[in-house]
Protein backbone atom coordinates (compact mmCIF):
# COMPACT_ATOMS: atom_id res chain seq x y z
CA UNK A 1 0.00 0.00 0.00
CA UNK A 2 2.56 2.19 0.80
CA UNK A 3 4.66 1.34 -1.97
CA UNK A 4 1.04 2.82 -4.11
CA UNK A 5 0.58 6.24 -2.24
CA UNK A 6 4.31 7.13 -3.09
CA UNK A 7 3.79 6.05 -7.16
CA UNK A 8 0.07 8.27 -6.83
CA UNK A 9 2.16 11.20 -5.22
CA UNK A 10 4.84 10.91 -7.84
CA UNK A 11 2.36 10.63 -10.30
CA UNK A 12 0.60 13.82 -8.88
CA UNK A 13 3.53 15.71 -8.80
CA UNK A 14 4.59 14.86 -12.84
CA UNK A 15 1.20 16.15 -13.70
CA UNK A 16 2.11 19.56 -11.44
CA UNK A 17 5.19 19.85 -13.06
CA UNK A 18 3.86 19.45 -16.85
CA UNK A 19 1.16 21.88 -15.91
CA UNK A 20 3.85 24.09 -14.45
CA UNK A 21 6.04 23.59 -17.66
CA UNK A 22 3.58 22.49 -20.44
CA UNK A 23 4.30 26.24 -22.46
CA UNK A 24 8.56 25.04 -22.87
CA UNK A 25 8.74 23.10 -26.46
CA UNK A 26 11.54 21.57 -24.81
CA UNK A 27 9.56 20.03 -22.66
CA UNK A 28 10.12 15.66 -23.24
CA UNK A 29 10.31 12.24 -20.99
CA UNK A 30 13.72 12.81 -20.32
CA UNK A 31 13.87 16.36 -19.14
CA UNK A 32 10.85 15.12 -16.73
CA UNK A 33 12.46 11.80 -15.74
CA UNK A 34 15.88 13.95 -14.80
CA UNK A 35 13.87 16.12 -12.92
CA UNK A 36 12.43 13.56 -10.74
CA UNK A 37 15.80 11.49 -10.77
CA UNK A 38 13.79 8.45 -12.37
CA UNK A 39 14.24 6.17 -15.43
CA UNK A 40 11.74 6.94 -18.36
CA UNK A 41 10.06 3.40 -18.34
CA UNK A 42 9.34 3.58 -14.58
CA UNK A 43 8.17 7.26 -15.24
CA UNK A 44 6.28 6.30 -18.08
CA UNK A 45 4.55 2.87 -16.17
CA UNK A 46 3.56 4.50 -13.02
CA UNK A 47 2.03 8.17 -15.08
CA UNK A 48 -0.21 5.87 -17.24
CA UNK A 49 -1.14 3.43 -13.61
CA UNK A 50 -2.46 6.37 -11.98
CA UNK A 51 -3.32 9.22 -14.52
CA UNK A 52 -5.12 6.78 -16.93
CA UNK A 53 -3.47 8.35 -19.60
CA UNK A 54 0.08 8.70 -21.64
CA UNK A 55 2.54 11.63 -20.37
CA UNK A 56 2.55 12.92 -24.21
CA UNK A 57 -1.31 12.53 -24.08
CA UNK A 58 -1.13 14.41 -21.01
CA UNK A 59 0.99 17.27 -22.41
CA UNK A 60 -0.74 17.81 -25.38
CA UNK A 61 -4.04 17.81 -23.54
CA UNK A 62 -3.00 20.17 -21.19
CA UNK A 63 -1.71 22.31 -23.78
CA UNK A 64 -4.89 22.13 -25.96
CA UNK A 65 -6.70 23.08 -22.82
CA UNK A 66 -4.18 26.09 -22.45
CA UNK A 67 -4.68 26.93 -26.16
CA UNK A 68 -8.29 27.08 -25.88
CA UNK A 69 -8.45 29.45 -22.91
CA UNK A 70 -6.36 31.69 -24.74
Amino acid sequence: QKDIDSQAKLAQKVAEYIDANFANPNLKLEIIAGEFYINIQYLCSIFKKHRSTTIGNYILDVRMGNAQRE
